[in-house]
């Protein structure tokens, strides 16, 4: 489903959690509010309650975070990386990285190894992350972040995208511009509480 598939996917770990129809990728900002954090591990958390793998980066803050929620709950999370998978950037994620691992989850890249990280390689692993997931939640993103790569993607390949829905005084946030204009255009299904999560993950 992506105009310019991968020719090769390289993969560490379960294999089979790729296979998962119910994935949800959640991404976000690396710089999130303290209530964005907070969300992004709440609700990669829920997910892995219900059964649902986690689709993120690796990076840090929100993906960080919502991978660390979903193996708290001894869920199964995927983490699409933008390098080979001799390695693990940023560094200080080489830790949780092995966690995803013994936890049964999966570390993919589309880069042979010893592939450094590029700029571009970010942009070109979102559509991958998009086309892992069926709903693509979006925590915190400005206008111009790398989080909207993986918006449009998400629209491109025809996935549900929703974004958290942030109380009244977060919304002078720069990090969360994007998300405001795709609830006020109507791109996005809004998650605002338990009950619009359990709405999303039954779309």
């Amino acid at each position: 489903e992506i105009d310019d598939p991968p020719v090769i996917i390289f993969v560490k770990g379960d294999r089979s959690v790729l296979m998962h129809t119910d994935s949800i990728a959640i991404v976000g900002t690396r710089h999130p509010t303290d209530f964005g954090k907070n969300s992004a591990r709440r609700i990669g958390g829920r997910l892995a309650e219900e059964g649902i793998a986690v689709v993120s980066g690796l990076a840090q803050g929100c993906d960080t975070s919502a991978h660390e929620g979903c193996i708290a709950s001894a869920g199964r999370t995927i983490a699409v990386l933008a390098h080979g998978l001799d390695m693990v950037y940023p560094k200080s994620n080489a830790e949780l990285a092995e966690r995803i691992l013994e936890q049964g989850g999966t570390l993919v890249s589309e880069y042979p190894i010893k592939t450094e990280p590029q700029r571009n390689y970010y942009a070109e692993r979102d559509r991958i992350q998009s086309a892992l997931s069926k709903v693509i939640l979006v925590i915190e993103t400005d206008l111009d972040g790398g989080t909207m790569h993986t918006v449009r993607f998400a629209q491109k390949q025809g996935r549900q995208l929703a974004c958290l829905v942030h109380p009244s005084e977060y919304l002078d946030e720069p990090s969360i511009e994007g998300n405001r204009m795709l609830l006020r255009d109507g791109l996005a299904f809004p998650v605002a509480d338990p009950s619009d999560l359990r709405d999303l993950i039954c779309r």
